[in-house]
């Protein structure tokens, strides 16, 4: 009887353990990464493609950001190779700082290859539902081979030669909550997801995030970043560089910032206006990153600071209930031992 007592005391202290493990992480954020090779048809030519160099420019808002991304892939083989390259709609990943970063979906996706625009594959076109729908369709285990998930296309890379790829999206900012437990932070966040260049082959050889901060947005305004003590800039800017590196979960950049974004109505007054922010962003000025003042920014605060009154309400029901339950299996044990005894 001792045993099932403590067992049962044991289920109590885990069932109060479990439910004080809401999913910590950074919700809502606004974020992407790179493009990959998507389909196992395609992983014959992993390894001959290797991404040279890319070119990230933010302009970070109050509540969103426009993203241009620029990346030149280097085709080190003696054939042209034609493949199905994907964009993730939503790039989440594990992080060892906030643990989890569960981001909203992109808006306004446009590529071009080379300056020249290409057509997504949509779902229910046959090619494309043949291919989601293939057996290990997948290259990656942490890929979904839903059409849901990505943004996917056909394309050539020439032989022995670079092949410029731009990509242009929007993104929300303006809903991120940072969690711990039952408790969590309102505010904005903007990340973008390196790690996923490990699709390539070797190491990239450099990179670069630029990012301009917009309508009155200054690095006051800016909470945290990661990765810690990487990130340059001044009052307005941002800068995220590298070189020869094979990017890890921990090399992924994050923008934790606050700054008047109520009314936002993104999808309304956002996204429709897609063609103007791209075209604002065609004229980034990447001059201004070129500014030998910057200084390492200490922006490390990604701390909650604010505890849900919920959080103790559930506190206090979850500890009452413990007690009661406890109090219950206390008295039913000391009730069969008193009988025992008497027999």
């Amino acid at each position: 009887m001792k045993k099932v007592f403590l067992s049962c005391l044991g289920l109590v202290c885990a069932v109060g353990a479990l439910c004080n493990s809401a999913m910590p992480g950074l919700w809502e954020a606004g974020a992407n990464g790179r493009f990959v090779p998507l389909f196992a048809g395609d992983s014959m030519y992993l390894g001959k493609i290797r991404m040279q160099h890319e070119l990230v420019l933010v302009n970070l808002y109050p509540g969103f950001a426009v993203v241009k991304g620029e990346y030149y892939m280097y085709n080190t083989s003696d054939e042209t190779i034609n493949m199905h390259v994907a964009y993730p709609k939503q790039a989440t990943y594990s992080d060892t700082i906030v643990q989890n970063v569960i981001p909203a979906y992109i808006d306004g996706l446009q590529v071009l290859v080379n300056e020249v625009p290409v057509a997504l594959m949509r779902k229910n076109d046959p090619e494309f539902d043949s291919l989601v729908n293939a057996p290990n369709s997948s290259v990656h285990s942490e890929v979904s081979n839903t059409s849901e998930n990505w943004f996917v296309w056909k394309m050539s890379f020439p032989p022995k030669s670079y092949t410029k790829i731009t990509v242009y999206f929007l993104t929300d900012n303006s809903h991120a909550k940072l969690r711990r437990g039952y408790s969590g932070d309102e505010g904005q966040a903007f990340s973008y997801v390196l790690e996923s260049g490990r699709a390539w082959g070797g190491d990239i050889d450099s990179g670069k995030i630029c990012v301009a901060l917009k309508n009155g947005l200054t690095t006051k305004d800016v909470k945290g970043v990661l990765p810690f003590n990487a990130l340059m800039g001044d009052a307005t800017h941002l800068l995220y560089q590298f070189v020869n590196k094979e990017p890890e979960s921990k090399d992924n950049m994050l923008i934790w910032y606050q700054g008047a974004a109520t009314d936002l109505a993104f999808e309304k007054n956002i996204v429709p206006a897609a063609g103007k922010y791209y075209t604002e962003i065609d004229s980034f000025d990447i001059d201004a990153f070129s500014n030998h003042q910057f200084t390492a920014l200490q922006l490390t605060d990604l701390e909650v600071h604010a505890t849900s009154p919920f959080a103790w309400i559930f506190y206090g029901i979850l500890g009452f209930a413990a007690i009661i339950i406890f109090m219950i299996i206390y008295g039913a044990y000391r009730l069969i031992a008193k009988r025992n005894r008497a027999q």
